[in-house]
């Protein structure tokens, strides 16, 4: 009999170690997501709303570099309006393995319009993305700033995706 409790002991102090690692692990999984959307988000739907990043009609501000460089950040304003909120987008570039950027939100060979973000990438190993992040317009002043916006129901479109030149 003590033999049988023994066991039984050595298993329920087991399941409680692992409830004690399956929290922790759960806690820190969570926890990111917590900063992600905070509850001061708006959330807006983006149905039939185009962003324009034309600088016509928009002003891009340089936050950190140029655009062309890996960590760099622009700021949009005003790219869309949209449940009376208007809209910034700030827009941070992420270059790996020898990718670069040869022309900057300019109109390129791919299409002529002006309010598409366009970039002209040289050939490389690696790649470039662009990440986006959305806030109420008037509020991003740098990293760590801004009150973000969620945007649902996006349409994005793309042409082009890959580099210049005709070893494409």
């Amino acid at each position: 009999m003590s033999a049988a409790r023994s066991i039984k002991s050595i298993i329920q102090r087991r399941l409680a170690q692992i409830a004690t690692v399956a929290v922790a692990v759960a806690t820190f999984t969570l926890s990111p997501l917590a900063a992600v959307t905070p509850a001061s988000a708006a959330t807006v739907d983006m149905s039939g709303v185009s962003m324009n990043f034309d600088e016509t009609a928009v002003t891009r501000t340089f936050i950190r570099g140029n655009g062309k460089a890996d960590g760099d950040i622009a700021l949009y304003s005003k790219v869309a309006t949209t449940s009376g909120i208007a809209i910034d987008a700030v827009v941070q570039t992420i270059l790996t393995g020898g990718a670069s950027i040869s022309d900057y939100d300019t109109p390129g060979s791919a299409s002529t319009i002006k309010s598409y973000f366009q970039l002209n990438i040289n050939n490389g190993s690696g790649y470039v993305a662009s990440k986006f992040s959305f806030y109420e317009a008037g509020t991003y002043k740098g990293t760590g700033t801004g009150i973000p916006v969620v945007l649902k129901n996006v349409s994005v479109s793309s042409i082009d995706l890959d580099s210049t030149g005709a070893s494409e």
